[in-house]
């Protein structure tokens, strides 16, 4: 990300980072901020996100800023599921397209409201209540063996890829022992 923010012409435009950095960026315009346990303060006042991850899995980040109705810029990634709707993607590494896409998206204000209104909403496929009611739906005919009902949920608009949903499955039930709930699964 530092990478790309230095090939900006506009040299006056500052980021904050919430992150360690290397001595190999001191020239770098940016403002380091120390860890912060309580973030939402530059949620608030985020213009965007960029997420410069290569590798990711679902990203608590990308769900807070979408909350927040913040647009992202961020590298394409394997599990697009959740890189949708508010989100601008640019091949993984390229710092160039990166940054470009940055500049459009701060030098268009209505793209970037625009943006960020498709953020929030494209969380609504994701509300907690909901995905609870599908993975114990699966589970279910997953344990009973019912291809049939299997077999529907695959078929269903909101088809997961299954590699994505194993990752999910993994964190959500993790997630929900934490807080509390008990199915009676175990992670």
């Amino acid at each position: 990300m530092i990478d790309a923010f230095n090939t900006l012409k506009e040299k006056q435009m500052v980021i904050q980072i919430i992150h360690k950095v290397r001595n190999k960026y001191h020239n770098a315009v940016f403002e380091l901020i120390p860890f912060q346990s309580n973030i939402q303060q530059y949620y608030e006042n985020a213009a965007l996100m960029v997420a410069t991850s290569s590798i990711e899995g679902f990203s608590m980040v990308l769900v807070e800023a979408k909350a927040f109705g913040i647009p992202t810029v961020a590298f394409n990634l394997k599990y697009a599921e959740l890189w949708q709707d508010g989100i601008t993607t640019v091949d993984r590494n390229d710092v160039d397209s990166l940054a470009d896409s940055v500049v459009s998206l701060l030098k268009d204000r209505d793209l970037r409201l625009q943006r960020g209104k498709e953020a929030k909403q494209s969380l609504d496929r994701f509300d907690v209540e909901k995905t609870v009611q599908k993975w114990v739906a699966l589970i279910t005919a997953v344990i009973d063996g019912n291809e049939d009902g299997i077999q529907q949920m695959k078929e269903s608009e909101e088809k997961v890829e299954e590699e994505f949903a194993l990752n999910v499955l993994k964190e959500e039930l993790g997630f929900i022992q934490r807080e509390g709930y008990d199915f009676g699964f175990r992670v």
